[in-house]
C-alpha cells in the first residue's frame, strides 16, 4: 500500500461511523415508531421475511446475543409479529417465522423506510456514495483480516 492510513484518521473514521450508526438509529426508531416496532425488531423481521430461522441464527447473522435475540422474539410472539415452529432438524431449538401481522408491518415499514432513503439519496450523490460503499466494504474486510474469529 503506496499511502496507509495513519492511526490518527482510522480513530476519525471510527468516530464518524459511530456517530452516523446512532443518527442511523434515531432515524430507524422514527420509521418504526408509527408501527408500534423498534429497529431492533425490524431488523429480526428483515431477517425472517427472508427465512424461517432459529434464534441463535439470528443473532449469529445480526452480530447480537442469543439471549438478546430471544427476549425479542419472545416480545415479538407476545405481540403476534412472530411464531415459533417445531425444528425438525433440532427439537430444542425452534425455528420463527412472521405471522400475517407481521408481514404486513414489515411491509409498510420498508414502504415508510424506502420514502426516507428518497429523501436522503436526493441530497447525495450517486457516485460519492458509490465511494463511500467502496470504502466501507474495504475497512470491513480489512476489519476481518484482523480479527478473524469475529466473523
Amino acid at each position: 500500500m503506496s499511502d496507509p492510513a495513519s492511526p490518527e484518521e482510522v480513530t476519525e473514521l471510527v468516530l464518524l461511523i459511530l456517530d452516523v450508526y446512532g443518527t442511523l438509529h434515531d432515524n430507524g426508531a422514527r420509521i418504526t415508531a408509527p408501527f408500534g416496532q423498534t429497529p431492533a425488531r425490524w431488523q429480526v423481521m428483515g431477517q425472517l421475511a427472508q427465512e424461517e430461522l432459529t434464534v441463535s441464527q439470528i443473532a449469529r447473522r445480526i452480530g447480537n446475543t442469543r439471549q438478546a435475540v430471544q427476549r425479542l422474539a419472545n416480545e415479538m410472539a407476545s405481540a403476534g409479529i412472530v411464531e415459533f415452529f417445531g425444528n425438525p432438524d433440532h427439537k430444542r431449538s425452534e425455528k420463527l417465522r412472521l405471522t400475517d401481522e407481521g408481514r404486513s408491518i414489515f411491509r409498510r415499514i420498508n414502504i415508510r423506510q424506502k420514502q426516507w432513503a428518497t429523501s436522503l439519496g436526493s441530497r447525495i450523490s450517486s457516485r460519492r456514495l458509490r465511494q463511500t460503499i467502496r470504502g466501507l466494504e474495504q475497512l470491513a474486510k480489512s476489519l476481518e483480516e484482523e480479527n478473524p474469529d469475529a466473523s
